[in-house]
């Protein structure tokens, strides 16, 4: 089940271009690569009130 869950993971990293990490999917933005604290928090308020929508 565990390596199941793994290879599905890892197709869906390569179907998204994420070949390394750090990788984050956040809304619908795709970020490869570090990425600073402020970005990162930007996104995530971002996705949440376009959840709430």
């Amino acid at each position: 089940a565990i390596d199941a869950e793994i290879d599905r993971n890892l197709a869906l990293a390569r179907a998204l271009r994420i070949n390394g990490t750090p990788g984050f999917v956040i809304g619908d933005e795709i970020l490869r690569g570090a990425t600073d604290l402020q970005t990162m928090q930007r996104l995530i308020d971002q996705a949440r009130k376009d959840q709430n929508r």
